[in-house]
């Protein structure tokens, strides 16, 4: 059987007794003490928002986490600490069935936890957690002033530096297994292929392929042709010098590496400004 406690100002005894009434009809217990696991029910009005009973049975009730139930005697606003609440208006019809209705809700295992609000009791208990805490941190601030500043008590380096160590070996391990180590695994290798941009491939492979070898990590056209194909340095410029960048890094291939150049048309390598 649910349990209400009915708590109203003296002008608002009629409209209480009526509720009382109702609730009682419908098999629902109605007390005047606030009870383990009751539902508050507040009648307000304009005289009874500021009646300290109701105010201090509200914030007593928001403390201990029960339901609250604000019904309407008049168009009033509700106290701060239940205003996130949803009120029931007596002068509405139905209204006693909506406040029957609700209240089993209320006691049944489907109800939500009820709504909690910062109610005085609450705000004092934070600002001497605050307090504290502040007292308690500011503690441990001078202490450690002292330790530093008169004891000379540091952190344990030779300790830190072997852990800072051991990580980075291990980092080491594990990418130096991950390295490529042929032009196979260059072309498989996924942190620089299959992430970038298809245009740009042909010269992570090739630049890939030559770190694993041992050379110098950048890739160098062999021959005119590759010269031609070479996106780093052809893609991003006008298209009316790409005839002079093709012959001056063909020319660099040929005075660098010891190659056999590709048959061109016009470029040759005196061509180049």
């Amino acid at each position: 059987m649910p349990t209400v406690t009915l708590v109203y100002a003296e002008p608002d005894y009629k409209l209480a007794m009526r509720i009382r009434g109702d609730l009682e009809a419908e098999s629902i217990r109605v007390v005047d003490d606030l009870t383990d696991g009751a539902i508050v029910m507040a009648v307000l009005s304009a005289q009874g928002v500021k009646t300290p009973k109701i105010t201090d049975m509200l914030n007593t009730a928001t403390d201990k986490y029960h339901h609250i139930i604000p019904v309407l005697a008049e168009a009033v606003h509700l106290p701060r600490v239940i205003d996130h609440l949803q009120p029931i208006d007596m002068n509405q019809p139905n209204a006693s069935q909506e406040l029957v209705k609700r209240v089993n809700f209320l006691a049944s295992p489907q109800a939500p936890r009820p709504l909690t609000s910062l109610t005085p009791a609450k705000r004092k208990e934070n600002l001497q957690s605050s307090i504290f805490y502040a007292v308690v941190a500011f503690g441990i601030f001078v202490i450690g002033i002292i330790a530093v500043g008169v004891f000379g008590i540091q952190a344990p380096e030779d300790e830190y530096y072997s852990v800072e160590t051991q990580v980075y070996l291990t980092q080491r391990v594990y990418i130096d297994q991950a390295l490529p180590r042929g032009t196979e695994d260059a072309v498989n290798f996924e942190a620089t292929i299959p992430h970038i941009p298809t245009k740009a491939r042909q010269e992570a492979i090739g630049t890939a392929t030559w770190i694993a070898s041992g050379q110098d990590g950048t890739f160098v056209p062999n021959n005119t042709e590759q010269a031609a194909q070479f996106q780093s340095t052809l893609t991003h410029l006008s298209t009316h010098v790409h005839d002079r960048i093709v012959a001056t890094v063909t020319q660099l291939a040929l005075t660098s590496i010891a190659i056999t150049p590709t048959p061109t048309s016009e470029l040759t390598p005196e061509a180049t400004p």
